[in-house]
Formats: C-alpha cells, sequence, structure tokens
C-alpha cells in the first residue's frame, strides 16, 4: 500500500514538474519568435542625480 502511495506521490510531482517545464518551454518559444524593431532613440538621455543637504530640515 505504501508503495503504490509513494509511486502515485511520484507521478504527480513528475506530472507537475513536466507541465511546468512544458509551460516555460511554450512562454519561451512565443517570445522567441519576430518582434517589432525598437523605434530609433531621440539622442543621448541625461540624469540628474539631486543629494539632499544635510541640514535639509533647516534649509526648509
Amino acid at each position: 500500500m505504501q508503495v503504490v502511495m509513494l509511486r502515485a506521490l511520484s507521478l504527480t510531482a513528475q506530472g507537475l514538474l513536466l507541465g511546468l517545464a512544458g509551460y516555460n518551454a511554450v512562454l519561451a518559444l512565443w517570445g522567441w519568435r519576430d518582434r517589432l524593431p525598437a523605434p530609433p532613440a531621440a539622442g543621448a538621455r541625461r540624469l540628474r542625480v539631486v543629494i539632499p543637504a544635510h541640514d535639509e530640515a533647516a534649509v526648509i
């Protein structure tokens, strides 16, 4: 009886793992198809970094 239960549990786990692997494979292959080309860049972008002062409360 225990061997049958272990075998059923093992087959269930294998089935779930195979299903997940198949799902991931389908998604990966679906995302690999031809995509639209990216629009041309409008130029270089700048990044602004704001560093607050140590006495910010006093300034406000």
